[in-house]
């Protein structure tokens, strides 16, 4: 018997599991969680359209599939926001504003604002992802798009629903403390770095619900 960490996406054996205590422990990730409820998940006891969903979320079932979403929105938008427009705006006002308002080019100084310059390509995207960013997985008559962006604009990502095997949580690379993205077994696609773990929770025990119903669906 094995099953797989909802916080890591480890897989943890039997050796790992006390079946008298109801309890099992993943080596990844050092946590421990009742054997009980891991089952329970990987069966698929999971409502979509429970009213405990979190904030953010939603699932619309189609007749040929689904969409199902999630904001990417963030508290830590609130620090970093003030933080990429001081440090962004005045960096690069001082150094390249400087220069146009002149009417002088100096290329020293320009050479210096370039890590600036970059840092503010990366921190304005992330800024826009944790206040207005959003993730959408649209499955339709078994063709699967993973949307990541704001508005019409962001990144899609094509997977084939019928291939996905199950769905879990991939550790994301070294950070401490570590980032997760969800993994779609099966097939290369992994999305939502930035999906808060609640609303990651929801969208995995979502997908496994309904590939447990696409497994049970009556062949034609």
């Amino acid at each position: 018997m094995q099953t797989i960490c909802p916080d890591c996406g480890h897989i943890i054996t039997a050796e790992s599991m006390n079946v008298g205590t109801d309890l099992a422990h993943c080596a990844r990730c050092n946590q421990v969680h009742k054997i009980s409820s891991l089952v329970a998940e990987t069966e698929g006891g999971f409502d979509a359209n429970s009213s405990f969903t979190p904030d953010g979320t939603s699932f619309t079932p189609s007749f040929d599939g689904f969409t199902l979403s999630s904001t990417t929105r963030n508290k830590l938008a609130f620090f970093l926001v003030p933080f990429t427009c001081f440090w962004s705006g005045g960096s690069l006002s001082m150094i390249y504003g400087q220069q146009i308002i002149k009417g002088e080019f100096d290329p020293g100084q320009s050479l210096f604002g370039i890590p600036f310059l970059i840092g503010t390509c990366v921190l304005v995207p992330v800024c826009l992802m944790m206040t207005v960013g959003r993730v959408v997985i649209s499955v339709h008559n078994g063709e699967g798009t993973i949307f990541s962006g704001i508005g019409p604009f962001g990144l899609r990502h094509k997977f084939d629903w019928t291939a996905v095997t199950g769905v879990s949580l991939a550790l994301w690379g070294k950070s401490q403390p570590p980032m997760y993205r969800i993994q779609l077994l099966g097939t290369p696609r992994q999305f939502g770095t930035m999906v808060s773990r609640a609303r990651q929770s929801y969208l995995i025990g979502t997908l496994r619900r309904l590939l447990k119903e696409r497994r049970i669906q009556p062949k034609r």
